[in-house]
């Protein structure tokens, strides 16, 4: 049972985690291709967390450790 208990904890930890993580690294505007300085556009917005760049669709700011 304790072993159970475990697996549930350890898993509910790494769920946070991830979410925290993936809070901090998508948390501006969405990236639109049609928009020329769009990749300024982030690097303004990600500013408190040292700039970012577009990814795909989303803007992704750096972690600053």
């Amino acid at each position: 049972m304790k072993f159970l208990y475990g697996i549930i904890f350890v898993a509910l930890f790494l769920t946070v985690m991830l979410a925290t993580h993936i809070e901090g690294l998508i948390s501006c505007t969405t990236c639109f291709s049609t928009t020329p300085n769009m990749d300024k556009i982030c690097s303004n917005c990600c500013r408190n967390k040292g700039g970012g760049t577009c990814k795909g669709s989303y803007c992704v700011c750096r972690i600053q450790y």
